[in-house]
């Protein structure tokens, strides 16, 4: 009897210990902080987009080009992107809770296509010549009685 207790509470302890093990594991949070700058310049890249590559995790830069991305995912490599530059990935080391990742992005010729507009009549003026043409329809004086 006592040493079917013992053993109990040896297998409860052995399985609170697993639990809270993994649990420690689940919470770890990875900080990646670094700077976007223009590779020529040198002056900083606002609102550039900083992800996690094939994970949902991004953050912007702020005006400053300073980022601080804190996730519980992690992969392989971190990916910016910013309007009228190059795309670029820099190597995550795996299993540093914390590390800099600096960018320094290049310049690319983008040119948008020609776009034309033709000009035509406003959708709205052929519902607003039907709603005057059935106005007199609607006259509240035409009715033998109205309440409002």
């Amino acid at each position: 009897m006592i040493k079917n207790l013992l053993a109990n509470k040896t297998i409860l302890l052995f399985l609170s210990i697993l639990l809270f093990w993994q649990v420690g594991f689940a919470q770890t949070t990875y900080t990646i902080t670094g700077r976007v700058t223009d590779a020529q310049t040198g002056e900083a890249v606002p609102f550039a987009a900083v992800a996690i590559k094939g994970k949902t995790v991004g953050v912007t830069t702020n005006f400053e080009g300073f980022y601080t991305l804190k996730t519980p995912q992690i992969g392989d490599s971190l990916v910016v992107s910013s309007m009228s530059y190059r795309k670029r990935a820099k190597a995550i080391i795996p299993h540093q809770l914390t590390q800099t990742i600096d960018f320094q992005l290049e310049g690319s010729e983008f040119k948008l296509p020609e776009v034309k507009v033709y000009a035509g009549e406003n959708p709205a003026y052929p519902i607003l010549r039907k709603v005057v043409k059935q106005k007199p329809l609607h006259n509240p004086n035409r009715l033998q009685a109205y309440e409002y």
